[in-house]
């Protein structure tokens, strides 16, 4: 039995987020990238709803949605 799809492609869909988002941040590292993505992710999380955060969440990539829910408890949100 294959894998899905979403699992064979999900490191190739990441190193296109993770290029994009360091080409529209003029980041000169790899290594900033990730902090710069997970902070901002920190910010929207505590930003939305309960509901708004789960629609957010579905529009992700697989890997960048693993990334958004890291870490996320039901009580940060309101």
């Amino acid at each position: 039995m294959r894998p899905p799809c979403i699992w064979r492609h999900a490191s190739q869909e990441y190193r296109a987020t993770h290029e994009n988002v360091k080409a529209s941040t003029a980041l000169v590292r790899d290594n900033m990238v990730n902090p710069a993505v997970d902070g901002g992710f920190r910010v929207i999380r505590g930003r939305l709803s309960t509901q708004l955060w789960r629609y957010f969440a579905v529009l992700l990539t697989s890997v960048v949605r693993a990334i958004f829910v890291a870490g996320w408890q039901v009580a940060d949100t309101h």
